[in-house]
């Protein structure tokens, strides 16, 4: 029985991943209507990288009505579920007030998430955050730290970043 449940199992994520690859080839041909489908599926499977790219969608009207409210939502499920870039975009939402209540404090804590996760542009954006003083205390050692992650990381942005800080 346990076999039996494991080859169900292993048959339905086999299935999601095949979902998964053909949501993003639909993305990729701009066949959002199915794309849109497809990461529905996915996401109601379980699949983080699928709520992510459904919050994508939501925020850009992509097969669907624009809902940056949606979006964050979906952003949250997927960082919930260990999907960086969830965080990062659920991060960048607050920073911004997309479809939220700006708050420094939140994406801070949020790009702190994703940066640890090794999220290059998480990295970059809360070395940011500790140069400028938002959603923290003014920081330029901390804010070092970040920006070379995010170079060591393949972010040259950054790269050029540690090389002007003071």
């Amino acid at each position: 029985m346990r076999k039996l449940l494991l080859c169900v199992l292993l048959s339905a994520n086999f299935a999601l991943a095949d979902d998964m690859d053909d949501a993003l080839q639909a993305y990729a041909d701009q066949n959002y209507t199915k794309a849109f489908a497809l990461m529905q599926k996915t996401c109601a499977g379980g699949d983080m990288l699928g709520c992510y790219s459904l919050g994508v969608m939501y925020d850009e009207g992509q097969g669907t009505k624009q809902d940056q409210a949606k979006a964050n939502t979906l952003y949250r499920q997927a960082c919930d579920g260990g999907e960086m870039y969830g965080c990062y975009n659920l991060a960048v939402s607050y920073a911004n007030g997309t479809g939220t209540k700006q708050d420094h404090v939140k994406a801070k804590a949020l790009y702190e998430q994703a940066c640890d996760g090794n999220d290059a542009y998480a990295c970059h954006n809360l070395g940011i955050a500790y140069r400028d003083g938002n959603g923290t205390k003014k920081d330029l050692a901390a804010a070092e730290v970040f920006f070379k992650k995010s170079c060591s990381l393949g972010n040259e942005v950054s790269c050029v970043e540690s090389e002007a800080a003071p």
